[in-house]
């Protein structure tokens, strides 16, 4: 929809509506468009014992979010030829798993995956 239509206008108010039927949403969105903001939805609490109310500023942690970069990029180097996804992980030193070892024979695949016990 052009940026300047009434409908885009509305989308915001009809986005967080939507948010609040399927359960109450904490969170913030941003779009922009040549570097300004097009849609900026912030609402909810950062912190709900202290009820510490969600701003543009507020950090969120990446939790699981991040296995899916993770997964990206070794699909990308499989795609380059520099790995295959069948291969042993424990053959590519640059994705050993640092917190858990797994089992030895967890294929690139099954990390990326965060399947078999090994964490991405």
């Amino acid at each position: 929809m052009p940026l300047g239509s009434d409908e885009a206008s509305r989308f915001p108010q009809r986005l967080s509506t939507r948010l609040e039927q399927q359960q109450p949403f904490s969170g913030g969105a941003v779009a922009q468009r040549g570097g300004k903001d097009v849609f900026t939805l912030v609402q909810g609490v950062a912190d709900a014992t202290a009820e510490t109310a969600i701003t543009r500023a507020t950090g969120f942690g990446m939790a699981s979010g991040s296995k899916m970069f993770t997964a990206i990029a070794v699909l990308q180097r499989a795609e380059e030829g520099r790995l295959s996804l069948i291969d042993p992980l424990i053959e590519h030193g640059s994705l050993q798993m640092r917190f858990h070892p797994g089992p030895r024979d967890l294929s690139v695949t099954q990390w990326a995956c965060a399947r078999a016990g090994g964490t991405a």
